[in-house]
Parts: C-alpha cells; structure tokens; sequence
C-alpha cells in the first residue's frame, strides 16, 4: 500500500518509500540550507550531510522571457535525489572530473508527469549619492504532484507540494546613472550625448551603459534661450535605459539600429528599463559662443532627468512590478543646429 504525505515547511522533507511492499517513513533533515548553483552547469541543488537534491533545469534561459514558469519534469528538466557514503558537496556533481569518494548509495529520479514552478523576484537598491542601481535576482523553486522511484521501483518517494527553497543569482548588475566626466581637474561636467541620424533619438552612453531619449521624427528641440521642463506624462518623449555586455565600442547609430543585440560589435543586449512616464526632463539652452569668424553659432542643450521612474520590462509588452528611481541626475549636452 502507498501513502501520500504532503510536504508544507522548508525545514525538513518528509518522504515514504517502499522496499518490497513494506512503507517506510523517514526524513530528510535539509534544515535552511540554501539552494546553491553549478558556476559551469544548470544544476541547482541542496546538500545535508550525505544527501542531496538536484534540480536540472535551464533556469536563466526560462524566468529571462517569464517572471512565472510550470514547467513539467522530463520537459528538459529533471530533479534527482541521491545519498551517499558520506557527507556530500557541490563537487560531486559541479566539478568536471567528480571526486571517487564518497561513493553514491542510492538514486531515485523524477518521473514524468510532475511539475515544477518557478518565481522570479527582482530587486532594487537605487543610491541616489553616486546615481548608481544594484539589482538583485533570486529565484524560488517548487515541486507539484512528483514522484521519484530508483532504477528497478523497489523505492518511491511522492510529494503533493515540496518547496525546494531559493536560489539568489550571481547575476546582480549595477547601472550607473551618472553621465558626467571624472578625469582629472574636469569633473561633474556633463558627458556629450549623440543624435542618431535614422531616428530622432539621443543616446547617452557610460561604459556599457546607454540612456536612449527618443522624440517623435517631428518633435524640435528649442530654438530658444533658457530652460523648459516637460513633464514625461504629457509627452510623447520617452526613455529606455540598456545595459550590454560590452564586447566592443558602443556608438549610437548601432545603439538605435536594432532593439537587441549588436551584432556588428557583439554587444550582447543584458538588461532593458523604461521609463513608466513619470519625471520630467530638463532642457537648458543657449548658443555656443564661436571662437573665431570660422565658426558659427550653435545651439547647446544641457539636459537633466528629474524624478523618472524605470521599470524593468521582460520585453516591451510585458512590464515587471519592478522600479527604480533618482531624484535628479545630468542625462549630457547636446549640441543641435546653427542658430538663423
């Protein structure tokens, strides 16, 4: 006769078994350890003494598209538990050549049919002295309705619900929000920002680190001296901050060229934040002042960003609840056309 015994606390898990129709009742004592990560492999896992449960699981790949995921065991996952000899680590399933001892005893694998759901949780840590951002990503880890047997099913673990706990990412980026110069003497000065031809669009960039400011093709910026604010709620400007992996020289036409990846420089599209339309910008203008009778006179835009709000989307339809914001900071200078 089998049992089902549901599992509710992260504390311990409860399991049954049976070895030639005998139900044996034990547990396994995994306290609050933390669910840890393979640096080189997909495998999640959690370790207690000389037991361990492993997830495999293409986790990055998955909660980057949904912040929610079910996906079903066998379906390119899988959850193993196993004891051992002795006490167990991490080495024995993350190191390229595992080590001979301990010795595994036992093995019960999931089978098809269970369902494992996955929650991303994001979270934000603006500074608003250094204009900078820490993210944090952590995931939890849930099994439905699964049942592990070992290779001949003379043993056999079922759980309604089992949490398997959370993992917190080693990928926690930091965005740095401040476009000013800081060499030498020069410091706090606005850095330039630049047009892109194709579109009415300027991007201000810091390392691998860009700050778009898109206009309508018809939107003018003004011809006029002095400062305007224009409240990003009744605007049709908007801003979308990217961070990539910065494999080459970022420059705008390539920036606007594409919504993704660069691929003409291999810099690879990490993090996408859009403003949520709250702020305002601030527009300082005046004309340059030519040095000699060669030169003419320009227009100069210094621009600011005061109180916006970002918000993390998966893609563009599809916003998060996560947000971040700064009172004010130097989004650079812009110089437009010659003055009439």
């Amino acid at each position: 006769m089998k049992k089902l015994y549901t599992i509710a606390l992260l504390s311990f898990l409860a399991f049954q078994s049976c070895n030639d129709g005998d139900v044996v009742y034990e547990n396994l004592e995994f306290g609050n350890s933390s669910v840890e990560k393979c640096s080189d492999k997909n495998f999640y896992y959690k370790t207690s003494d000389n037991e361990i449960i492993i997830l495999d699981i293409e986790a990055d790949s998955l909660l980057k598209i949904d912040l929610h995921v079910e996906q079903a065991v066998g379906d390119r996952s899988n959850v193993i538990y196993r004891k051992y000899s002795d006490k167990v680590t991490g080495k024995v399933i993350c190191d390229v050549l595992p080590p001979a001892y301990p010795n595994t005893v036992s093995e019960l694998k999931a089978q098809n049919g269970g369902k494992i759901i996955m929650d991303k949780l994001i979270t934000t840590n603006p500074n608003e002295e250094n204009k900078s951002v820490s993210v944090s990503y952590s995931y939890t880890f849930n099994f439905m309705n699964i049942k592990f047997t070992n290779e001949d099913s003379t043993e056999e673990l079922k759980f309604d619900k089992l949490n398997f706990g959370s993992y917190k990412s080693a990928n926690s980026p930091t965005f740095n929000f401040n476009f000013t110069t800081n060499v030498g003497e020069v410091k706090d000065q606005p850095k330039e920002a630049f047009m892109c031809t194709q579109k009415n669009t300027l991007v201000a960039i810091n390392n691998g680190g860009t700050l778009l400011l898109s206009m309508p093709s018809d939107y003018k910026l003004p011809k006029n001296e002095g400062i305007e604010e224009i409240a990003l709620n009744n605007s049709p400007i908007a801003l979308t901050y990217r961070q990539y992996k910065n494999n080459g020289a970022l420059n705008a036409e390539d920036i606007c060229s594409t919504d993704g990846t660069i691929t003409s420089t291999n810099n690879r599209l990490l993090e996408q934040w859009l403003s949520n339309k709250t702020g305002s910008i601030i527009i300082t203008t005046r004309k340059t002042e030519p040095k000699d009778e060669n030169e003419v006179a320009k227009w100069h835009y210094t621009i600011s960003i005061k109180n916006a709000s970002f918000k993390k989307y998966i893609n563009s339809d599809n916003p998060t609840e996560a947000s971040f914001q700064f009172n004010e900071f130097i989004y650079g200078y812009y110089i437009g056309d010659e003055v009439e």
